[in-house]
């Protein structure tokens, strides 16, 4: 996963169709996520299209996801979220 901080409102659905990237999501105002394979490549499209687009990006970084995550993702089941188990 990439997370960055820019403007609020940047547009999702432009975000979303980034080489690598699958879905892109506004968490709270400037504060933006996206989902992708290969996190490396997507933070450098990241880079490439806020700099194409004159977008001023006050932070950028690469979250690695966690057995946990892997585990959630794999079975679906979200309730389990935050739990300890």
């Amino acid at each position: 996963m990439v997370r960055f901080a820019g403007p609020p409102g940047l547009p999702l659905p432009a975000l979303a169709c980034l080489p690598g990237a699958v879905t892109a999501r506004e968490e709270r105002a400037g504060s933006y996520a996206l989902k992708g394979g290969d996190p490396d490549e997507l933070l450098i499209e990241v880079a490439l299209w806020s700099r194409g687009h004159g977008v001023r990006v006050t932070a950028l970084r690469v979250e690695r996801a966690t057995l946990e995550d892997v585990f959630l993702q794999l079975t679906g089941d979200a309730s389990l979220e935050g739990q300890v188990l």
